[in-house]
């Protein structure tokens, strides 16, 4: 589009000349200062130009580095779900492992309170067994004294 303004004024130029060899019958040799303000229109439309295409440039390589940051950003973002799922994994291993853990801890307890009650009635015969001897020494002693 900004081409367009050298060839607006390119056609405007061969109109006029169009027009004077019609009307006249020859070619003529146009002023110099037409000439030179058709020139400089040119080059300030070359400029134009120039500058719309610097501009052009600029933008592709923002765009591609837009581009370049929306990937890295994807790629944390997939990274950054992966952590989260291995974390939960481990999450629901540690459950798992710790409610095995509190199994086995009340199997403990309940073998220990089976223990505990069996223990008592050895050691409630044990007691009972002292008292025995302690009776029977007392009739050994008896007997040997009146003996």
């Amino acid at each position: 589009m900004v081409y367009a303004v050298p060839c607006k004024i390119l056609s405007r130029l061969i109109d006029k000349k169009n027009l004077l060899t019609k009307k006249f019958g020859c070619r003529p040799i146009f002023a110099t200062k037409e000439v030179g303000h058709a020139i400089n229109e040119i080059r300030a439309g070359a400029s134009e130009n120039i500058a719309v295409d610097d501009g052009a440039v600029v933008a592709d390589t923002q765009a591609n580095q837009s581009g370049d940051g929306l990937k890295r950003i994807v790629q944390l973002a997939i990274e950054t779900s992966q952590a989260v799922r291995s974390i939960a994994t481990a999450a629901e291993q540690q459950i798992a492992v710790s409610e095995e853990i509190n199994r086995a801890v009340d199997e403990i307890s309940r073998v220990t309170v089976e223990t505990s009650s069996g223990m008592n009635q050895p050691a409630q015969a044990v007691t009972e067994l002292a008292e025995l001897a302690e009776k029977l020494r007392s009739r050994i002693r008896l007997i040997t004294e009146n003996s």
